[in-house]
């Protein structure tokens, strides 16, 4: 079986193992990144009229608050990724709607479909998130509150288990989500002085800018999913990494 080695956070990345092991592959999960709540608060608001969430990341997080949202749930949730928006249904959203792409294709989506004399937003998401739709949506009028519900804390080591997979060849691809995960990666691998292991690896990255933050590695390949999101990622390892 082809060896996957996800970086995403354990919450993501046991879904994602879950799904590659349906398509024959051998899922490996190394969180590059642990979630852990904020003691951030929601912002006031004189009328909330809807929800952004950009990450699945929030809802680990999210249910700590469970008790005092109930008037959230009700709103309009608008989100990035049919996973995402999966998520917030089980989670409780009456009204859930996604694009498939990234946050510029959201804020379309939102201004398309959210009225302008409802113009009040909250942005649910993590310390470290794009800003991309929050831009778009000021430009557009929109008022949009930020509420960091939690933080992505970078892990300092690679496990020893990894690292034996690494130095004897096993892993066949890599799977990065994010820049901040590329980059964490490129200096843990210099840290354990195991850059020679990577030439042999497949780096799929789920935009360019994830791509270039791989670059001072010397892989065999990085390819670059054809949409931000999971779906182009696992056909990419598809059209590498075929499968019976």
């Amino acid at each position: 079986m082809t060896k996957v080695l996800i970086t995403r956070p354990k919450a993501t990345a046991t879904r994602l193992a879950d799904l590659l092991q349906k398509y024959d592959y051998d899922p490996i999960i190394e969180p590059l990144l642990i979630i852990k709540p904020t003691k951030a608060i929601v912002p006031a608001f004189e009328q909330m009229n809807a929800i952004m969430i950009t990450s699945q990341n929030v809802f680990a997080a999210l249910e700590y608050h469970r008790d005092n949202i109930t008037n959230l749930l009700r709103l309009p949730c608008f989100c990035v990724g049919p996973r995402t928006a999966e998520t917030a249904k089980l989670f409780g959203f009456h009204q859930v709607t996604h694009t498939d792409s990234d946050g510029i294709e959201l804020a379309n989506h939102i201004h398309e479909n959210l009225p302008s004399s409802q113009n009040q937003l909250l942005h649910i998401s993590g310390e470290h998130t794009s800003t991309q739709a929050f831009k778009q949506l000021e430009e557009r009028g929109y008022q949009v509150r930020t509420w960091a519900i939690y933080k992505a804390e970078a892990v300092d080591s690679l496990t020893p288990t990894l690292q034996q997979n690494l130095h004897d060849q096993k892993i066949t691809a890599i799977l990065f989500f994010s820049p901040r995960t590329a980059e964490l990666f490129v200096s843990l691998i210099a840290q354990y002085t195991l850059q020679a292991c990577c030439s042999t690896i497949t780096a799929i990255g789920l935009s360019n800018a994830v791509a270039n933050a791989l670059r001072p590695l010397s892989w065999h390949q990085i390819v670059v999913a054809e949409s931000p999101t999971e779906a182009a990622m696992i056909a990419s390892l598809q059209h590498c990494y075929p499968t019976a």
